[in-house]
């Protein structure tokens, strides 16, 4: 039971990681930088708190942003995968 909680979370992680890509308007001139989210979520799938990680400001504040537009997230119907699913850490890189 676990260990199906965890794929369930690990494959919605990967879908909220898919929309964020999509809603990121990367910032011109920021190739090959990188930026570490730390996403954490209600249970209905909102944004409860988001902290970006770059060097890179612009990059900060779009990924930010980009996570904000993107929610809220499906989030599994099972508790256990939605409680994992709630919490994730992400890195993007820039290839614009």
């Amino acid at each position: 039971k676990k260990a199906e909680a965890k794929k369930i979370a690990s494959t919605a992680k990967r879908d909220f990681e898919s929309r964020i890509k999509r809603a990121w308007d990367t910032p011109t001139g920021s190739t090959g930088k990188t930026a570490t989210a730390r996403i954490s979520l209600t249970e209905s799938g909102a944004v409860r708190s988001v902290v970006v990680t770059s060097s890179d400001p612009d990059m900060k504040a779009s990924i930010e942003a980009a996570v904000r537009s993107a929610a809220p997230y499906p989030m599994p119907s099972d508790p256990d995968a939605r409680r994992e699913a709630m919490s994730m850490t992400s890195t993007f890189k820039s290839s614009n």
